[in-house]
């Protein structure tokens, strides 16, 4: 049995999990200098992964998964589809040493836009996701893509809960949630 084996075994189940889960993209093992160890991508890889946000930061904060603003897939030289990766550092080892590497997950942003758009919440009403430090994820509206938005700075007064508020000289129900296995709040208006 070789590391060889090993690799092809690891690539076998990140093969075998994209298979089960139609939203997920790409998966991949990287080291910590940006490499790919293993992955599921046929293309042509990125070779400036060290300098992804999503790989930054699950080198800097170990203990979480991280979960990435959308952008076009970046594991690959030249991504097509809007995703937003789930990355953790994780152990594995290699020729018997324990090494640090960052597994990345890009997931397709198209069955959440779906589910917004299939969502009725009224004339005026939206979905909004912002991450951790309230930078926009998502808006359903298509209206938040500027700064200043009134529906982020409506957001960020509540922390968890719902009240009615005014938004835009229009009284609404916000209310704000966060999404499980996230640091993701959800605020529907």
């Amino acid at each position: 049995y070789t590391q060889e084996d090993d690799l092809n075994s690891l690539s076998n189940i990140l093969d075998a999990t994209l298979k089960i889960q139609p939203n997920l993209l790409n998966i991949a093992l990287v080291n910590t200098t940006g490499s790919v160890i293993a992955s599921t991508s046929t293309e042509p890889i990125n070779p400036d992964l060290e300098f992804t946000t999503w790989f930054r930061y699950a080198l800097m904060f170990k203990d979480i998964h991280h979960f990435s603003t959308p952008h076009v897939e970046n594991l690959v030289r030249e991504g097509l589809d809007e995703v937003f990766t789930i990355s953790k550092q994780v152990q594995y080892i290699e020729k018997g040493d324990i090494k640090a590497a960052v597994l990345m997950i890009d997931v397709s942003t198209e069955d959440l836009k779906t589910l917004a758009l299939r969502t009725n919440l009224g004339d005026k009403g939206h979905i909004l996701i912002t991450d951790i430090n309230n930078d926009l994820v998502y808006d359903s509206n298509g209206e938040c893509e500027v700064e200043g938005c009134a529906s982020i700075e409506t957001g960020k007064t509540l922390i968890l809960g719902g009240q009615l508020m005014k938004v835009d000289g229009i009284n609404m129900y916000v209310n704000v949630s966060t999404l499980q296995d996230t640091r993701w709040k959800i605020t529907t208006f």
